[in-house]
């Protein structure tokens, strides 16, 4: 559970939230993303279209985003915990 922020590439910032019933928000957004797999370092949801998303960290935190209607993983920044 947390706040992170990530740039796509185009450069613009965004916001993950994760709640913690570990409902899933970009920007304020609810993506109805459902989680599909939880592992010691990896949260996985399929969103409403069947795209894959992906949060996947170390021993100490969340570290990339990977959206895969983008085919593409973003570096997370921690905004809070």
């Amino acid at each position: 559970m947390g706040t992170w922020r990530f740039k796509d590439r185009r450069g613009r910032e965004h916001t993950i939230v994760i709640d913690p019933d570990l409902k899933l928000t970009i920007d304020e957004q609810d993506l109805s993303a459902k989680v599909s797999a939880i592992s010691r370092y990896e949260l996985s949801y399929i969103d409403k279209f069947g795209y894959k998303l992906e949060i996947r960290g170390n021993e100490a935190r969340p570290v990339k985003f990977y959206d895969e209607s983008e085919n593409d993983t973003y570096d997370l920044m921690t905004i809070s915990n």
